[in-house]
């Protein structure tokens, strides 16, 4: 090797001018690494780590350099590599369980109630004398839930696709209101009260307006689950709005059931944990993570004469807010 140019042992360096003499022109000797393909005397190919140093003695000018072979490295790096692979595989194969269950738990109130206004067209279409009012008010209803289904499904094939959810400065108000009303027929169903004393003038919250509609419409379902299954003798659920502080709504779901057995509400938010015979354990995880990808934060409170509490922050104006919050 004495007075050969190490680009001689270099794969692909180019032959118009040595490589050390293009290391020393470039003033990149520095301790500065490149991972190269090298050529062994029997013709094989491996990867080298090649790094130049200068050390000048007694006047002249010197370089030293190190090459390493990262063969084991270069395998451990694709061992890795595979292994996050895999991993990712298992995490899109759990996250596409946890969509489907979001997906199924998110349809199947507009569904329902599409079905039901049909069926009360349909009543009112068999009866001696229709009323149109009432008819175009039905389907009406069917329309508007109809395109609530359809917009659920397109912001879930944007977040496929990778895309971003679309936030927005919204009415605290109307929020409440869509998710109110989405809820009232089966809380009719079970004979439950839900009163929305909304402050005044509250600032617009930014949010997703679809997404936390989504949180409210879950934390009512669960209240009346609650309130039913237990047979509770007061049947009222409470959503009530607040302005917390200058950057910061809090919005809360109270209710009058037996509120949340103590083995249980220490994992209320992981996924498939459920007090539900029937419940896949899906929506309070899936709403945590909405809210926290808001920037707040959902927690429960509850107390021996008052049910449970659901509790979660938006932000007013971009800021985030505060995971202190009581």
């Amino acid at each position: 090797m004495i007075g050969l140019d190490i680009g001689e042992l270099i794969v692909g360096a180019p032959n118009q001018r040595p490589l050390m003499s293009r290391i020393v022109s470039s003033q990149s000797a520095d301790g500065t690494a490149w991972e190269l393909d090298a050529r062994r005397a029997d013709g094989q190919v491996f990867p080298i780590e090649l790094s130049v140093g200068r050390c000048d003695s007694a006047g002249a000018e010197q370089y030293t350099l190190v090459i390493r072979d990262i063969t084991l490295r270069r395998k451990t790096e694709a061992r890795a590599r595979q292994h996050q692979a895999e991993l990712a595989h298992v995490s899109r194969v759990s996250l596409a369980g946890e969509m489907a269950g979001a997906l199924a738990h998110e349809l199947s109130q507009p569904l329902t109630a599409i079905a039901a206004y049909a069926r009360g067209c349909l009543r009112l279409l068999a009866g001696p004398a229709p009323e149109p009012a009432m008819l175009h008010e039905g389907v009406s209803e069917v329309v508007q839930q109809a395109e609530r289904a359809g917009d659920v499904l397109g912001r879930l094939r944007e977040f496929v696709r990778g895309g971003a959810w679309r936030r927005a400065f919204v009415e605290v108000g109307p929020l409440i209101d869509a998710a109110v009303s989405l809820a009232r027929i089966e809380a009719m169903q079970n004979e439950v009260e839900i009163e929305a004393p909304i402050d005044p003038g509250l600032p617009p919250v930014l949010a997703d307006h679809i997404q936390i509609e989504q949180v409210l419409l879950n934390l009512l379902r669960n209240a009346i689950d609650a309130i039913a299954t237990a047979d509770s003798q007061k049947r009222l659920i409470v959503v009530e709005a607040h302005c917390k502080s200058g950057h910061t709504v809090q919005i809360s779901v109270a209710d009058s059931g037996p509120g949340v057995v103590a083995e249980v509400a220490n994992r209320l938010f992981e996924p498939f944990v459920t007090t539900k015979p029937e419940g896949m354990g899906m929506g309070l995880s899936i709403s945590r993570s909405i809210i926290e990808s808001h920037g707040g934060r959902l927690r429960m409170f509850q107390t021996v004469a008052s049910g449970a509490t659901f509790v979660f922050d938006l932000p007013t104006d971009g800021h985030e807010p505060s995971r202190h919050a009581g």
